[in-house]
């Protein structure tokens, strides 16, 4: 009998696939999040070279769309979706011909902002008088709206900043005291702003925050409004020296 029962073990984890789905999604790919609406987005991730699998989107359990990635020698991989309009709840998945699966939840189409600044726009909604009565004025109204915290650091022996997509994080702000709670050390400014632009827009809104002392405007300037034809100084550095 227990002879038998051995080789019923055996057979039993021979039948196992112990192989580990390699690949998976970059950080800023994370349930709840906004991609933008109208355009063809851009999704990337790392993973194992030779790796492959579809990079799939749906909606209630129908498939809106499926890309075929791969990982290249670099260990990274990316696919484009196709422009969406405003939207959601949708899933986003990447999965294996052998079954490995990746998962994002709850995500949503819709229009992107940037709010960035140095000390000037780091009062935080807590900070606001009696932002807690707006809360609960405001408790229950439906919003779809998102909070995009962008983490930076600086690089060693210089003033330019990195972000850090590890340690940023998207934040709900649907109206509920829970999310306040979570949400009241972030820019007010963000708050109002998205919560007021969902009220006339009517579509899911993401705020992404970048407030920081070390923040600098060319961060987040293209390189040809900066420069003019010829000029070696970027425009805004021109300007100072007139002065």
């Amino acid at each position: 009998m227990s002879i038998q029962i051995r080789c019923f073990i055996v057979i039993f984890l021979a039948s196992i696939n112990f192989s580990v789905f390699a690949m998976d999604f970059d950080p800023y790919f994370a349930d709840d999040m906004i991609l933008a609406r109208g355009h063809l987005v851009k999704v990337w991730g790392k993973g194992v070279r030779g790796e492959s699998a579809n990079l799939i989107l749906s909606q209630a359990g129908r498939k809106l769309e499926q890309v075929f990635v791969a990982v290249d020698a670099t260990g990274y991989w990316d696919g484009v979706l196709s422009a969406q309009k405003a939207g959601g709840p949708l899933t986003l998945s990447i999965e294996s011909i052998s079954g490995g699966k990746k998962l994002i939840k709850n995500v949503f189409f819709g229009d992107i902002w940037l709010v960035a600044g140095q000390f000037n726009v780091e009062q935080r909604l807590e900070e606001i008088p009696k932002w807690y009565r707006d809360v609960v004025k405001n408790r229950g109204k439906s919003i779809l709206l998102r909070l995009y915290n962008i983490k930076s650091e600086i690089n060693s022996g210089e003033t330019l900043t990195s972000f850090v997509p590890e340690k940023s994080h998207w934040m709900k702000a649907d109206n509920t005291i829970e999310s306040f709670k979570k949400l009241r050390r972030l820019p007010a400014i963000a708050y109002y702003f998205g919560r007021d632009l969902f009220g006339k827009i009517n579509v899911p809104v993401a705020i992404m925050v970048a407030a920081s002392n070390d923040n600098k405007v060319e961060s987040w300037t293209l390189a040809e409004t900066m420069f003019d034809e010829g000029q070696d100084l970027p425009i805004c550095y021109r300007e100072q020296a007139m002065f």
